[in-house]
């Protein structure tokens, strides 16, 4: 009888850890997706808002906290971010951790903790979004915010509600790729992700430089501003886009990340086919934990896409990347008038229409015409990317140099690649003093 009571209290016991666990695992799923369904609820059918958008290799548009102006970036596959100081500032209020954890470029887990704004609205529409906390111990944390960041990654959480059909479903998520966005003017006071962007439908209006945003139930709407474009059907959905590349024989798959500050992002495989009928620099870049990967950047290649010849497109790689994706970016979108429709009976659908001059729009250069790149980092103004057979590098200059005058100045505060890139476009020759090094001519 004791062994049988014994047996008994193990089993019971055993289900009471069971169900422990998994009400800690499906309360946050249950509370995170109630939450944003409710936000959706609250969102009329009359919904309109035409607003202004910025753009400097990202999308951002201007939201309104406790009554200040914010410039926040726009992600279509990444949740909600924000600084953890920010949310500070903002008096955030804690929600509970994200449902699911997130995985970064090196492949690192985290839990992120979901917080409230309070008085939050996009133009004159108060909304309720739930943002991820980034801490400065977390990779992603020089991603959001005002911080200087080159080249980081960040993945979405995993999609677990359906705001058109109110269930729950686990779709497998994006990665948004890489960046180097600048200080308070792209990703600047966090970024709007998709548990925001999938409540509306979303028209970028690149010839006007506006963003029109209407209610997914207004299919009217939808018709009447979608005449002319092309429909790209499920080509929100991850893998939804099919496209070539160059002289490639197959279409491939491909994933829209409007939060990523490139053209075309490609995985190792189609990589190494480009490699074989393409010219291609290699370019080492200096990570903030102080690692170095290798990209590689094919100019010039045209893709087709739904019988639209997109010319002279950056294609880039990163073997390291933990992810191995083919992703349209930001800059590629650019070419384009687009629509996010996320209120289609299945899947979400994306509208394209080729954009007044979008056949002379060109890539962003991702590296100066010497060869190297200099940023601001904790230590000071350091080469942060580098060619190897580059001028620069041939004249000595390594990954980690600080820098200390630029043409015989101290560089400015908050100085970022791209800054440098546009600071040396059309010089012939430029004078950098590097720290235990000396003054480095480079001329072309």
């Amino acid at each position: 009888m004791k062994i049988r009571r014994k047996k008994r209290a193990i089993i019971l016991a055993v289900l009471a850890v069971l169900l422990l666990s998994v009400g800690y695992f499906l309360y946050p799923i249950v509370r995170y997706s109630v939450h944003n369904y409710q936000e959706f609820q609250r969102i009329p059918d009359e919904l309109s808002l035409d607003i202004p958008f910025s753009y400097d290799g990202c999308f951002s548009v201007r939201c309104t906290i406790g009554g200040k102006e914010v410039n926040m970036g726009i992600s279509t596959s990444g949740i909600c971010l924000m600084k953890e100081e920010d949310l500070k500032k903002y008096h955030a209020i804690y929600f509970g951790r994200a449902p699911l954890p997130t995985r970064n470029v090196r492949g690192q887990w985290d839990w992120l903790r979901l917080y409230r704004i309070p008085d939050f609205r996009i133009d004159t529409f108060a909304m309720n979004p739930l943002f991820a906390s980034v801490g400065k111990h977390n990779y992603m944390h020089l991603l959001v915010g005002d911080s200087v960041f080159e080249d980081n990654i960040f993945q979405r959480s995993k999609r677990i509600f359906s705001v058109k059909e109110g269930q729950m479903h686990v779709v497998i998520a994006l990665d948004e790729a890489k960046a180097d966005i600048r200080r308070d003017n792209l990703m600047g006071n966090g970024v709007l992700g998709f548990n925001i962007m999938q409540q509306c439908n979303w028209l970028f209006s690149v010839d006007e430089g506006r963003v029109r945003i209407f209610s997914v139930a207004n299919d009217k709407r939808l018709e009447q501003e979608s005449k002319g474009f092309h429909k790209i059907q499920d080509g929100l959905e991850e893998e939804g886009i099919s496209a070539r590349l160059g002289s490639l024989k197959e279409d491939l798959a491909f994933s829209l990340a409007i939060g990523v500050d490139a053209e075309v992002i490609v995985n190792n495989e189609v990589s190494a086919q480009l490699k074989e009928r393409y010219p291609y620099k290699v370019i080492l870049t200096l990570r903030g934990d102080n690692s170095i990967d290798s990209l590689f950047v094919f100019d010039g290649v045209p893709v087709v896409w739904d019988g639209i010849t997109i010319p002279n497109c950056q294609i880039a790689n990163n073997p390291k990347f933990a992810f191995n994706k083919n992703i349209f970016g930001a800059q590629l979108m650019h070419r384009f008038n687009f629509i996010l429709d996320y209120g289609a009976d299945e899947g979400n659908d994306l509208y394209i229409q080729p954009s007044k001059d979008f056949e002379q729009q060109r890539a962003k250069p991702v590296l100066s015409a010497f060869g190297v790149n200099i940023e601001e980092r904790e230590q000071g103004i350091v080469v942060n990317r580098l060619e190897p057979d580059g001028i620069a590098a041939k004249a000595g200059i390594a990954l980690g140099d600080v820098v200390l005058e630029l043409d015989g100045r101290a560089p400015r505060a908050l100085l970022t690649s791209q800054d440098f890139i546009r600071y040396t476009a059309g010089k012939k020759e430029i004078r950098l003093r590097i720290k235990g090094k000396g003054e480095t001519r480079l001329a072309l």
